[in-house]
């Protein structure tokens, strides 16, 4: 009878792990179906932007717009589900936000805003608000990897906030100073020619310095073998940028033309979401 009963329980008990890893590999599909359909709809912003193109009258801003907003909601879904600590996921789900603000003013801008005027300038520079704002909120999630589950960020991390609205103080009054840009030809025909100037020189330099930090971060913090070699997911986006960067200040032509949508959003999106993946806290 003892026997029969240890029988029926370890039977039991492999009917349960039977279950338990059924459920686990449908979260791993579902979780690689989302990351394709994310990746899927950014990347169809190259296509659109290049069909529009051709079709002379229609803009390709809104479409654009609308498939960033989706893969934007599906990521913060995907960031709820899987990150365990509450700030952490704040933080990314603030990088989001972030992200379609930008897209929300580059939309406005192009398509609402006359060209040349002084609301699409500020609305030009207000693209560096979330920029600059987005690669901070990424550094302060990445410090809560291998942290315990009530966590809190040191108070000494705020005083990063101070350089971080120095820089977007002085790039949205760039018009008294322009010390961001130059605009040569007078700024009311700031649309025809510009220069880059010390200030956003170091507005890139803020974003590249807490890219590198981030990855640097995120490896030495990865508890798990299995998740540091997973270190060139987030690497592969940051060196796309920095291709798309390079090309960008030398090219205008087609290349420049197909990939300018993605220019920082997808480094920030793929980035971000590359590092969701590699943090101890994070379930399937």
């Amino acid at each position: 009878f003892a026997l029969q009963i240890h029988t029926i329980f370890d039977t039991m008990k492999k009917r349960l792990c039977l279950q338990v890893e059924e459920r686990y590999l449908r979260k791993i599909k579902k979780t690689i179906f989302l990351d394709w359909v994310c990746i899927f709809l950014i990347i169809m912003s190259g296509p659109v932007r290049v069909l529009f193109n051709v079709i002379p009258g229609y803009s390709c801003n809104i479409i654009i717009f609308l498939l960033y907003t989706s893969a934007l909601f599906i990521w913060i879904s995907q960031v709820k589900r899987r990150l365990l600590q509450n700030e952490e996921c704040k933080f990314l789900s603030g990088v989001a936000a972030l992200m379609l603000f930008l897209m929300a003013v580059r939309t406005i801008k192009f398509d609402f805003l006359p060209s040349g005027s002084v609301y699409a300038r500020y609305a030009w520079y207000l693209y560096y608000v979330p920029q600059t704002l987005a690669v901070l909120w990424m550094f302060f999630a990445v410090l809560y990897i291998g942290k315990p589950y009530h966590y809190q960020l040191e108070r000494k991390w705020r005083i990063l906030y101070i350089p971080a609205f120095i820089l977007i103080g002085g790039i949205m009054t760039n018009d008294f100073h322009q010390l961001a840009f130059r605009f040569p030809d007078g700024i009311q025909n700031w649309g025809m020619e510009y220069t880059r100037g010390f200030l956003y020189i170091l507005a890139i330099g803020w974003i590249v310095i807490f890219c590198a930090m981030i990855l640097v971060i995120t490896f030495s913090r990865c508890a798990f073998s299995q998740n540091r070699r997973k270190i060139w997911i987030p690497m592969i986006p940051l060196g796309i940028g920095g291709v798309y960067t390079i090309i960008y200040i030398k090219s205008q032509g087609a290349i420049s033309f197909i990939i300018q949508n993605g220019r920082s959003n997808l480094f920030y999106f793929s980035g971000v979401y590359g590092m969701s993946d590699l943090s101890p806290t994070s379930s399937v």
